[in-house]
C-alpha cells in the first residue's frame, strides 16, 4: 500500500518530547504551548503554530517532516541500520524511550546522528528506485574515485545527451559509497525546459520556466563484475549510458553486436501519427495497448472498447489523475491491414510487441513482413541496439 505524507499524521506518530526537540532546532518559539495539557495524537496546537510561520520557514520545516516520513518505514529503518553500521556509529541504536515508533526513531536519529540520517535518506532513495538494468559478467576493478573521474563521467553524458537529444548541457555527478565494494555514480543532467504554476512570496499564482534535472544512477560492484542502472528511457539509451560508464569509469573496450529491441514510447508522443505510403495501400489499427507504472499496476486497453484507443487512454489516464510521465507502455497488439492491389489480394496480420525485445511477428509472408517492418523502423519502434558480446543484461 502505497504512503501519504501529511503533518498532520506526522505530528501524530511522534511523542511531544521530540517535538519541542525539532521546533527548538528551528528556532521556533513555543512558549505558548502548554505541553503538559496536550492529549497524545491532539495536533491542532502543532498545525496552527506552523500555519503562523513565515512561508520560508513552514517550507523548510516541513521538508523536513517529509524527509522523516521517508524513513519511518521498513524500508527506511533497513536504510538507518546499515547506514549506522556503515559509519561504525556503534551507540546510534540506543534504548531511548523517545524511540517508540518509526516516526520517532527516524526523527530521533535526524536529532542526534545527523550524518547517519542524512546518508540513510540518499541510500532509501537509491535503493527504491524502479525500473533498473542489470548487466552481469564486467571486470572486478576498484574504478579510480576521484575529482578527475566524476568530472569524465561529467562530460561524457554532457556529450552525448548534447548530440542526441539536445538536453544535459549542464550535467552534476555525485559519487557515493553506501555499501562495501558498491561505487554509487548519481548524474543530474538538465531536461528541457518546462512550465510550471507556483505561487510566489506574495501568494500570487505565476508561470515559471525552469529547466529541472533527470536522474541517472549507476551502481557498480568491483567484488561481483555487475553494473546496475536506474535511469528513463528506452533500452539504446540505456545500452549507451551503460558503455559511456563502463569506457570512462573501468577503462574497458567491449566487443559489440547488435540486438533488435522495440521501444513503444513513440506511441506517448503528443501528435504521434502512423504515416504510411499510399503507394502501400495499407490501414493499421491499434488493437491492444498495455500501459504499467511498476511494482505490478498496469491497465490493459482494448481496441473494441473504442476506436481512437490512443485518445481514449488519455482520457482515461487524465480522469484517474494518473502521472502520465511516469506511464511505461510495454505492450501494444497491431493489425496490418493490407487492401487489394493488382498483382495482390487483400489480407491483414496481426501480431504483438513487447519490451525490449518480444515479438510475434513471423516470416510467414515476405512481402508483408517486409512493409510492416519498414514502419515500424520509420516511426522509430524497431532499431538494433548494440550489445556487448561479454556481457549479459537484464531489465527487471
Amino acid at each position: 500500500m502505497s504512503r501519504t505524507f501529511s503533518l498532520a499524521t506526522f505530528f501524530r506518530m511522534v511523542p511531544h518530547s521530540l517535538l519541542q526537540k525539532l521546533f527548538q532546532s528551528f528556532e521556533i518559539d513555543t512558549h505558548e504551548l502548554a505541553w503538559v495539557a496536550i492529549k497524545k495524537r491532539e495536533i491542532k496546537q502543532f498545525l496552527s503554530l506552523v500555519q503562523e510561520l513565515p512561508l520560508e520557514k513552514q517550507n523548510q520545516l516541513e521538508g523536513l517532516c517529509y524527509d522523516v516520513f521517508e524513513l519511518a518505514s521498513s524500508s527506511g529503518w533497513d536504510a538507518l541500520c546499515e547506514m549506522a553500521e556503515y559509519y561504525q556509529e556503534h551507540d546510534w541504536y540506543s534504548l531511548s524511550p523517545e524511540k517508540t515508533t518509526l516516526y520517532a526513531k527516524s526523527l530521533w536519529t535526524w536529532l542526534h546522528y545527523p550524518n547517519v540520517f542524512q546518508k540513510a535518506l540518499e541510500f532509501h532513495q537509491v535503493e527504491n528506485a524502479s525500473w533498473w538494468r542489470k548487466r552481469k559478467d564486467l571486470p572486478q576493478l576498484i574504478p579510480d574515485w576521484n575529482e578527475d573521474i566524476r568530472k569524465s563521467l561529467e562530460q561524457a553524458l554532457q556529450h552525448f545527451f548534447i548530440e542526441k537529444q539536445e538536453r544535459g548541457h549542464v550535467c552534476t555527478v555525485e559519487m557515493q559509497h553506501y555499501k562495501t565494494n558498491v561505487y554509487y555514480f548519481i548524474a543530474y543532467p538538465d531536461d528541457h525546459v518546462k512550465a510550471v504554476f507556483h505561487h510566489n512570496e506574495s501568494g500570487n499564482l505565476v508561470l515559471r520556466k525552469i529547466r529541472p534535472t533527470f536522474e541517472i544512477i549507476f551502481a557498480y560492484n568491483s567484488a561481483e563484475g555487475t553494473l546496475e542502472l536506474h535511469t528513463k528511457g528506452g533500452n539504446k539509451t540505456k545500452a549507451a549510458l551503460e558503455e559511456i560508464f563502463i569506457k570512462t569509469i573501468l577503462g574497458e573496450e567491449v566487443e559489440i553486436c547488435s540486438e533488435q529491441v522495440y521501444d513503444l514510447s513513440v506511441f506517448k508522443r503528443t501528435g504521434f501519427t502512423m504515416l504510411t505510403d499510399p503507394n502501400d495501400c495499407i490501414r493499421i489499427q491499434i488493437r491492444q495497448v498495455r500501459i504499467s507504472w511498476g511494482q505490478g499496476r498496469s491497465i490493459l486497453f482494448r481496441a473494441d472498447q473504442e476506436p481512437d484507443i490512443l485518445a481514449w487512454i488519455h482520457r482515461v489516464i487524465n480522469q484517474e489523475l494518473l502521472p502520465w510521465e511516469d506511464a511505461v507502455i510495454d505492450y501494444i497488439k497491431l493489425q496490418f491491414l493490407f487492401l487489394p492491389m493488382e498483382f495482390a489480394r487483400k489480407g491483414s496480420l496481426t501480431f504483438e510487441l513487447n519490451i525490449p525485445n518480444r515479438s510475434t511477428l513471423q516470416e510467414k509472408n515476405p512481402r508483408k513482413t517486409e512493409i510492416i517492418r519498414k514502419y515500424l523502423k520509420q516511426w522509430g519502434i524497431e532499431y538494433e541496439q548494440d550489445i556487448e558480446k561479454s556481457v549479459n543484461a537484464v531489465s527487471y
